[in-house]
């Protein structure tokens, strides 16, 4: 894979006591990803199968950065990365219950390169064992699993580089060559009787990415933002869904609890960042005769504490009609989004340095019309996963 992005700036600021001035910037960016993954899958009985193999991707990340008018200094940084994963999983079945357990080993060099010179104090080399074990039960209307996952999550090239970019007077952004993986720890409980269901899932991420804000080479008039690894974060989150039908009507109705524990005061005295989130979704859909279609949807989400950060609450309501015609190939659909018109984009962010605040009215509210014709499509016998999906993200 391939990937080409240039990106031109040019600011034009006017002030009467600060003076006028003209920032421009020149950005290219380029990314390469050889990637390639095999996987052999072998029944050892009827109950047993096993499946191991290996993937390996080969990443090449180069951003070149001019800035004019001495605002922020140009960069050039470049990043070559390979991972060599070995990875096992075995499946067994008996009766009603079921058992997966499954290891990954990951070896991962990362070289780092500043103005075209080899870095060693910011290359990288990791090697991570992630194990992953689940337990299911499964009789009748019953079905239930108990699951641990260990994995990491890289940061993105771009958070990695050591580029500065200019975005006003009084803020800029910056990379982070240092920034370390987050190791992330699930533990998950699900349960379904019927139409009834429930989940309960815990997370432990370890060396936690988190936007952060400090002057910029000291000068207090400027908010320099960027990502830093914390010790850890914690979250809890619990979700009850039920999905009867009654009739025509079909319901599929959600409400959640996600609580965040992280201990913020080491960054910002006056903000408690663990504290509930309330999830709401109330999807209504009506099947009529002669295919027609109905759905009037409700969604709320309260407070949402993140990081160091809230996002303020939200509500929207959307309604839809539409009908098929020509068995089902052609779908005709009239939607309307957001018609109370509180899908609005508003958060806080909180810092010792600074604090920042959007109010947003945003417009979200639409009508819209879809037209749709599925064709004959080919079924295709590869069942493969693909190589480097996660490094593909990041590029």
């Amino acid at each position: 894979m391939w990937r080409t992005k240039d990106q031109i700036q040019k600011a034009t600021e006017t002030s009467s006591e600060l003076g006028d001035q003209i920032v421009c910037s020149d950005s290219h960016t380029k990314g390469k990803l050889l990637a390639g993954k095999l996987v052999v899958s072998y029944p050892l009985t009827d109950q047993l199968n096993i499946d191991f193999g290996s993937e390996y991707t080969n990443s090449d990340s180069h951003t070149n950065n001019k800035n004019e008018g001495g605002v922020a200094a140009s960069n050039d940084s470049r990043i070559k990365e390979q991972n060599i994963a070995t990875f096992a999983e075995a499946a067994w079945s008996l009766g009603d219950y079921s058992l997966n357990a499954g290891v990954r080993y990951e070896h991962v060099k990362s070289d780092y390169y500043a103005e075209g010179v080899l870095s060693p104090d910011m290359s990288r080399k990791y090697d991570n064992v992630f194990p992953n074990v689940s337990l299911g039960y499964d009789k009748g209307k019953w079905h239930s699993s108990l699951s641990f996952t260990a994995k990491t999550y890289r940061p993105s090239y771009f958070r990695l580089s050591g580029y500065t970019r200019y975005t006003s007077r009084h803020s800029y952004e910056s990379g982070n060559p240092n920034l370390r993986p987050t190791d992330a720890y699930h533990l998950e409980w699900d349960a379904q009787y019927s139409w009834l269901s429930f989940s309960a899932e815990y997370i432990y991420n370890k060396n936690a990415s988190v936007y952060m804000m400090k002057p910029f080479q000291g000068n207090k008039d400027i908010a320099l933002s960027y990502y830093e690894n914390v010790d850890k974060i914690q979250n809890l989150k619990f979700y009850l869904e039920a999905t009867p039908v009654i009739g025509l009507w079909h319901l599929d109705y959600t409400v959640g609890l996600v609580n965040q524990f992280f201990d913020a005061s080491k960054y910002v005295s006056d903000y408690n960042a663990n504290r509930p989130s309330l999830y709401l979704d109330l999807e209504n859909t009506w099947v009529l005769p002669h295919h027609w279609k109905a759905r009037l949807e409700y969604a709320y989400q309260s407070r949402n504490y993140s990081e160091l950060g809230v996002n303020y609450a939200w509500n929207s309501l959307d309604a839809s009609i539409s009908k098929s015609f020509l068995n089902n190939r052609l779908v005709v659909r009239l939607e309307a989004e957001d018609l109370l018109h509180g899908q609005n984009e508003s958060w806080k962010y909180n810092n010792s340095y600074a604090h920042f605040t959007r109010t947003g009215i945003d417009n979200t509210r639409m009508f819209l019309v879809n037209v749709t014709y599925n064709f004959n499509a080919t079924k295709s016998k590869y069942k493969g996963t693909g190589a480097g999906n996660a490094e593909k993200s990041r590029l």
